[in-house]
């Protein structure tokens, strides 16, 4: 492989120590060049929130208006309503007509002691030009004069034919140099109207810090005029609008905030930045001395103790540093986990070692003399009395067994192939022992490419035979398969003399496999080779998640093995990788 040498200076700016300066350049120089955009940034950004802030709380206070306006709107209609009617009544010089306007207005006087926010009512009969007009007297007297005039005058435009009320929205309106929210509803010749002064719209709105020294005005929806509120006034000096329109009016509310109130407002916070810019310079040179003295040491040395591992050398103890801070715990786990590394590698070692007696006890399990040799007797009393059918039968039957049973340790082998390797066994034993056994197996789910280790039911079904076979009875053998995308359960049951309670307990309480060791028989006195490989094997193919458990069944007091599989095999190769 092809190593491009890199440049003298990509070399020295790929340490931490120039990285670090790089950093402090950079921080520096950003610091900087925030003071100069500073003032646009922060005029723009306060600008924007106040605008937003006063928009909020405009659009806040005109949904209030609008309820009041509302309020006051259900009013009118409800009053012209009911008094319309008797129009005529309130220009007699009479007592009814005096009842009339008695009555009325102590019906404004109490509606007007609710709601505080109404400058005045009115009633007016053109007809008989009768005015009964009621105020809070928000207003001075010659504006209530020029108030009177203005309600007399006005002209309503071809309502007369209508017979049910006729609603106007409220509309501001300029009279004697004092503007006026006006609403003026006609019904049955009558009119009956209300308003509100300048000053009550403003009230609230003005005791609000946010529209300090601002300037109010009232737009009209259908005019491009518009009227200053409260006296105000507009100069050459820059403002930021902010307007909200409602919902049940003709106008259009405007706020006028000067630029200049918020340049004022952001003098100290100007201040801050500049205090914390030089605190942030001061703090970048401790910093730098820190790191020179306290950190690069350290890491120069974890760099130099890991460059020794690199290269194999194991027992690298890098110093601890002077100070308990977190180098010294990270050298502290540094140092343990080189010693743990060595620790897993005698370790694996010793497992490798155990895997191979185990390949090698497997080895010398799977070519049983004994079992090799009464099967090359059989065939010699079949050859002197000339049963040529049955040593056929006898040898081919053994062929395929061999065939078989030779395979690694740790091969897969599809789940029907052990079916029919143990059929084949069971076979041989049967014309070996001269006797029938019956021999049973149930698949439920696709046993197409579901894989086990080679001879993990013939062993246990050889144990069965083993332990189980009575000429006086008829062995059965009987295997259930289970095959599911998360596992494979395979059931191997007989009608044996099952398995003594000593054994069961010694069998279903090593639930290490990996630390078993070949189990005796209280019975026969026999070691249980083939059950503890198949245990071993299957504890390393598996990586530990296989289950065994052994049992006797309650029915005919039989050996129940049950054995639970991964669907795919975990194996423990990987300390073994990093050994390599």
């Amino acid at each position: 492989m092809l190593h491009i040498k890199k440049p003298c200076f990509a070399r020295s700016f790929s340490t931490i120590r120039a990285k670090f300066l790089f950093i402090c350049i950079m921080v520096c120089s950003l610091s900087f060049f925030t003071f100069l955009f500073f003032h646009l940034y922060s005029s723009k950004t306060l600008k924007e929130q106040a605008l937003s802030n006063a928009n909020d709380t405009l659009d806040v206070y005109q949904q209030w208006m609008d309820y009041e306006l509302e309020h006051i709107s259900s009013y009118l209609l409800t009053s012209i309503s009911d008094h319309a009617s008797s129009r005529s009544v309130f220009g007699q010089d009479s007592l009814a007509g005096y009842k009339a306007q008695l009555s009325l207005m102590q019906e404004m006087d109490s509606f007007l002691t609710t709601s505080k926010n109404i400058g005045g009512l009115f009633f007016y009969v053109p007809e008989t030009d009768t005015l009964v007009m009621k105020s809070q007297k928000a207003e001075s007297y010659q504006h209530r004069l020029a108030l009177t005039e203005y309600i007399e005058q006005y002209q309503s435009e071809d309502l007369s034919d209508h017979s049910r009320p006729q609603i106007t929205y409220w509309y501001p309106v300029s009279i004697d140099n004092k503007v006026f929210l006006i609403e003026i509803l006609y019904y049955n010749q009558t009119y009956m109207g209300a308003w509100i002064t300048d000053t009550q719209l403003l009230n609230p709105l003005s005791q609000l810090e946010v529209f300090e020294n601002s300037t109010f005005l009232l737009y009209p929806l259908d005019s491009e005029d518009y009227f200053l509120l409260n006296n105000g006034t507009l100069s050459d000096s820059d403002y930021i609008y902010s307007h909200s329109d409602s919902s049940c009016g003709n106008f259009n509310l405007t706020v006028c905030i000067p630029e200049d109130d918020f340049l004022q407002k952001t003098m100290p916070l100007r201040h801050i930045f500049y205090w914390l810019c030089v605190i942030s310079f001061f703090l970048l040179f401790v910093t730098m001395l820190l790191l020179s003295h306290q950190i690069f040491p350290s890491l120069q040395r974890m760099l130099l103790g890991i460059l020794a591992v690199k290269q194999g050398d194991f027992s690298t103890q890098i110093p601890l540093p002077a100070t308990h801070d977190e180098f010294a715990q990270v050298t502290t786990a540094f140092n343990e986990m080189i010693q743990e590394i060595q620790d897993l590698k005698m370790k694996v070692y010793e497992e490798k070692l155990e895997k191979t007696n185990t390949q090698i006890q497997y080895l010398t399990m799977q070519i049983k003399p004994h079992f090799f040799l009464n099967s090359l007797n059989l065939i010699c009393s079949l050859v002197k009395t000339k049963h040529y059918d049955l040593i056929t039968e006898l040898t081919t039957g053994l062929i395929h067994y061999f065939r078989y049973a030779i395979k690694s340790a740790d091969e897969l082998a599809p789940i029907k192939d052990e079916l029919e390797h143990t059929k084949n066994f069971l076979h041989i034993q049967e014309l070996r022992l001269a006797a029938r056994f019956h021999f049973s197996y149930y698949v439920s789910g696709d046993l197409d490419h579901m894989q086990i280790p080679i001879l993990t039911i013939q062993t246990f079904v050889e144990n069965n035979i083993k332990h189980g076979f009575n000429r006086k009875k008829e062995l059965s053998i009987q295997i259930d398969l289970t095959c599911s995308e998360e596992e494979v359960q395979i059931l191997i049951k007989d009608n044996g003399p099952g398995f003594s309670e000593e054994l069961l307990e010694k069998l279903n309480t090593d639930s290490e496999l990996s630390k078993l060791s070949p189990m005796i028989s209280p019975v026969s006195g026999e070691c249980h080779i083939g059950i503890e490989n198949v245990k071993r094997r299957l504890y390393h193919i598996y990586n530990g998640k296989a289950k065994l458990t052994f049992s006797n069944d309650s029915e005919t007091g039989g050996a129940v093995v049950l054995i639970c599989l991964p669907s795919s095999p975990q194996r423990r190769n990987s300390f073994e990788s990093f050994t390599s």
